[in-house]
């Protein structure tokens, strides 16, 4: 048994014989460095006198995950506490990323009484490096209405993957049309994003050895016969950096594209790589969104803006709107001169955040000059998933008209 192997246990034994327990921290996946919870542990309160009120308190607000392979995920248990005369009500908390999320947390501490708050963190897609990220916990505790706690580790990737020369991003820089550096990194390096479908691909991507493998060996593996991607791979550095390029002969078809470039490895724990090229050709004219979803838990609104966005040569201007709900406030918009081939539809809805629309959903009928596709039906609907539920028949479609004079055009 190697001498850090001895250290670690004689740790983790200490540890355990001092009362610490590290069961509710545990990641998914994780390397062989130890994943002991390390905290900033503030000073108990345990046997202070109870304060009038409510009050928050949580010892340990920041977790140390240790070292984890990007994919893994965390779930740590966060335990707070009543300090207070009266019951602690919590809101849900709010992440900080869309990687996180807490659910199942406890809503109302009785006084003298404990809660958690179960936080999960995902780290797919994330950067080699460390990686800190926090929830903000809502009270009624008038001293600490705003708390936040926090998951803080290292993430450790096969390699840092970064774009370094794109030819859309020379041409455009070239116009006067960008001025920020190039930065695509991680999953997304090989992402494209909007194109044209004339635009013909080609980024150059550097692949740096981050595995603690050394040498690391990657071995590139064929893409789908189906692929509107090519790819070159070579080694710059043996064992170290690499080089892959990605291309895309035009033209490329209306939609969104995506390939999985995947690579055979040394590593033990990540025997296999991946990254996606990806994008993305937008339709002639394109309507955001595709349809507008309102309920008043999770989407609601008291108004949503409707985008054209035209993407060719000729004229795809609105020429009349109409609507089965005739208690929507309807108004075109002035075009913004920024994006002269953009229009917004703005909508107003009854109730304000308390409407919510029929199962059988609402029509905004839009036309427009555009040839290619002269009329759109845009349903507001109260879910995203699922199909709207037949119309009554004693409630027939019927569409009113809007003034667009009252608006910009």
């Amino acid at each position: 048994m190697s001498r850090s192997i001895v250290f670690a246990t004689c740790i983790l034994a200490s540890l355990h014989l001092l009362g610490c327990d590290d069961s509710a921290s545990r990641s998914d996946n994780t390397p062989s460095k130890a994943n002991t919870p390390s905290t900033n542990k503030t000073a108990s309160a345990t046997d202070s006198p109870m304060q009038d009120g409510p009050r928050w308190v949580c010892d340990e607000p920041v977790v140390d995950f240790g070292e984890v392979w990007e994919g893994a995920t965390i779930k740590h248990d966060f335990v707070f506490r009543n300090a207070g005369t009266e019951v602690l009500k919590i809101e849900k908390p709010k992440a900080h990323c869309s990687c996180s999320t807490a659910e199942n947390y406890t809503r109302e501490v009785a006084p003298g009484e404990s809660g958690i708050i179960p936080f999960v963190l995902k780290t797919v897609n994330k950067l080699n490096g460390p990686l800190k990220e926090y929830l903000i916990i809502k009270t009624n505790d008038p001293s600490n209405q705003s708390m936040r706690v926090w998951l803080k580790g290292f993430v450790r990737k096969v390699v840092h993957a970064e774009a370094v020369y794109d030819a859309l991003y020379e041409r455009d820089k070239a116009a006067g049309k960008v001025k920020k550096p190039l930065r695509k990194r991680g999953n997304a390096a090989a992402g494209f994003g909007r194109i044209k479908s004339g635009d013909g691909l080609h980024r150059i991507i550097k692949m740096r050895n981050t595995s603690g493998q050394h040498p690391l060996s990657l071995t590139l593996q064929p893409l789908p016969p189906d692929s509107k991607y090519q790819v070159e791979f070579k080694e710059v550095v043996p064992g170290e950096e690499f080089e892959l390029t990605v291309t895309a002969e035009p033209p490329i078809p209306e939609g969104r594209w995506r390939t999985q470039i995947w690579f055979k490895t040394n590593v033990p724990e990540r025997p296999v790589y991946r990254l996606f090229a990806s994008s993305y050709v937008p339709p002639r004219v394109e309507v955001i969104p595709p349809k507008i979803v309102i309920n008043r838990k999770k989407y609601p609104a008291k108004e949503r803006d409707i985008r054209i966005i035209n993407n060719g040569e000729t004229p795809v201007d609105v020429v009349s709107i109409a609507t089965s709900e005739p208690r929507y406030v309807i108004t075109l918009l002035s075009r913004d001169p920024a994006k002269p081939n953009e229009q917004r539809i703005n909508v107003v809805f009854p109730g304000g955040k308390g409407y919510e629309p029929p199962a059988y959903g609402e029509l905004i009928q839009i036309k427009t000059k555009g040839p290619e596709k002269p009329v759109f039906d845009m349903w507001v609907v109260p879910t995203l998933q699922g199909q709207r539920t037949p119309r009554p028949s004693d409630k027939p479609l019927e569409l009113h008209p809007v003034d667009l004079s009252k608006g910009g055009g």
